[in-house]
């Protein structure tokens, strides 16, 4: 290669400056072609969607929603691809609005903004990942439908709390501005909130606080707000709310009383057409009259004469006539009527309400103030009955159609009685027995095992003479030192203030005075119990086997 550049150095030593300028701009031409020709190839003709698997629903609902946008796509069966051209947050905007997006895109998300350096502070990853993750939300929100401008902000970059498992919790805002300065629709609201919550990992919806241009909240995620519910599941909720309120306020005489409501919507909205011909304006009006005069010879009738002049002929006689025709054009007239019925239209009212069986036992007590014992069930049964009319009957104006036949009506026990408690009690203790007795069992058994252990440990003397037995001593002189420890306990003590002989205190000895012949007691460490016990070994060796051990003598000189 070396020879070679040298050769075409040569060569273009030898060329004019016009013939290098031709060379050079024929390399550029070629390495330009090349480089773009090497570009297109890289660059894809479709890209994922979304870059995470997609089950069978989730690709059919995103398919069908991008052919009814006229969106170009593709799929595998596991991904959806769009072209490598197309405006894919307009295309996320549009799933999302329409409902057709995932549940969780964190995943995708993540994927789609994920370029970490691996040299920077994991602080600092994580918030140039939390900005590239609002730039990319904020985009995807300016492609809803009417939106001017949309702000995302992320509060992830909490620090841990080690290994506590109340985690910070992460929330969100998202600022809508609409085109005009319109008011931001629920629904939308609603929309975006999932778009960011589903977005990032941990972030529920109630975490995120949606406002509009003005700095108002959207949406309330209270329980008489909930925003993830629909329209109609809120106004459902709504009215058993009210209902329940106005049941309450009727029965707040008795104690502990319980009620529920299930109201029953129309979900189907109804619209309806009618037209009745009517007669309408009259358009014109013609009259018409005609009018007759006919006369003829007053004689005899018969044959007329032929001559001009008839003798003899009398006078004349003459019949007249008129005829009025009127004739008017009206136009017709259609009148129409169109009426609607939006959903949302309460069909049914049911309500459960369950009294106290203290309130039946106030009732029977106050119609038999003579009574001693306790109402019977049969009694019970009897006061029910008649609170039963009498409560179904005052409710009825409030439930729909208003009648008894919504109205269910039970009682009670606010507590237990005497003997359904103490049955439930044995069945606990039952219960707590059977899954924790072969626990139980185990602990009782290591707790003797324990106590036994601890019972030998005391019986098998004490750790003088089992130090003895271990460094190797006999058994006649564990039983002189034992013998030794007993004397030496029944000796007495002298007192502080005596005085020996030589003007020696007493209590400066250690053990007894000194005619005793006791031996005052050394410390024996490890090391000085193994050299003992190698002694004994060595003098046991001796008689045995002399040479090796005086070899071994030897070596233990020389070391």
């Amino acid at each position: 290669m070396q020879e070679t550049l040298d050769r075409a150095t040569e060569h273009l030593a030898q060329m004019t400056l016009s013939q290098r300028v031709a060379i050079l701009l024929g390399v550029t031409l070629v390495a330009g072609s090349l480089a773009w020709m090497v570009q297109w190839a890289a660059a894809p003709e479709y890209v994922p969607l979304l870059p995470q698997a997609l089950s069978s629903e989730e690709i059919t609902q995103i398919t069908t929603a991008l052919d009814l946008q006229n969106q170009t796509h593709k799929s595998d069966g596991t991904q959806v691809y769009v072209p490598a051209s197309a405006d894919k947050a307009r295309i996320l905007a549009l799933l999302q609005q329409s409902g057709k997006m995932p549940e969780d895109t964190s995943i995708s998300f993540r994927k789609l903004i994920e370029q970490a350096n691996p040299w920077l502070p994991q602080a600092e990853n994580t918030r140039r990942w939390t900005l590239a993750l609002q730039t990319q939300l904020s985009e995807v929100l300016r492609g809803f439908s009417g939106v001017e401008q949309a702000s995302v902000f992320l509060n992830l970059n909490a620090a841990p709390r080690g290994f506590s498992r109340n985690q910070p919790t992460r929330t969100a805002s998202v600022n809508l501005r609409m085109v005009g300065g319109a008011a931001v629709p629920r629904a939308l609201a609603i929309n975006a909130a999932k778009l960011v919550s589903g977005a990032v990992s941990g972030l529920t919806m109630a975490n995120v606080k949606v406002t509009n241009g003005s700095g108002d909240t959207v949406v309330h995620w209270s329980d008489d707000d909930a925003g993830d519910m629909s329209d109609l599941a809120r106004q459902q909720r709504l009215a058993e709310k009210e209902v329940t309120r106005k049941i309450l306020g009727q029965l707040d005489y008795i104690p502990d009383v319980k009620v529920s409501v299930q109201v029953v919507l129309d979900r189907t909205a109804r619209s309806t057409n009618s037209a009745d011909v009517a007669e309408g304006a009259k358009t014109s009006e013609r009259s018409y009259e005609e009018e007759s005069n006919q006369s003829r010879p007053s004689g005899q009738p018969g044959v007329q004469p032929n001559a001009g002049v008839a003798v003899g002929q009398g006078s004349t006689r003459s019949d007249q006539a008129s005829r009025i025709e009127t004739s008017k054009t009206y136009a017709p007239s259609v009148a129409k009527t169109s009426q609607s019925t939006p959903a949302g239209g309460v069909t049914q009212v049911h309500a459960a309400i369950s009294i106290s069986h203290e309130f039946l036992v106030d009732i029977h007590r106050r119609t038999n103030p003579d009574a001693t014992e306790p109402p019977s069930e049969a009694e019970l049964e009897r006061i029910f009955e008649r609170q039963e009319l009498r409560i179904s009957a005052q409710v009825a104006k409030l439930v729909y159609p208003p009648n008894t036949d919504q109205i269910a009506l039970a009682w009670h026990y606010s507590k237990l009685p005497p003997e359904t408690a103490t049955a439930s009690a044995v069945d606990t203790s039952m219960d707590l027995a059977t899954r924790f007795a072969p626990a139980g069992a185990l602990g009782m058994l290591a707790m003797l095992s324990l106590f036994f252990m601890m019972r030998m440990a005391k019986a098998s003397g004490n750790t003088a003479e089992a130090f003895g037995m271990e460094i190797g001593l006999p058994a006649e002189a564990i039983e002189a030192a034992r013998n030794a420890e007993k004397d030496l306990s029944e000796a007495e003590r002298p007192s502080p203030d005596a005085v020996g002989p030589e003007g020696v205190h007493l209590t400066a000895i250690p053990y007894g005075n000194p005619a005793d012949d006791l031996l005052e007691a050394q410390e024996i460490t490890d090391e000085l119990a193994q050299v003992s016990r190698m002694l004994k070994q060595v003098s046991d060796r001796v008689e045995d086997d002399e040479e090796i051990i005086a070899a071994l003598l030897e070596k233990w000189i020389n070391n």
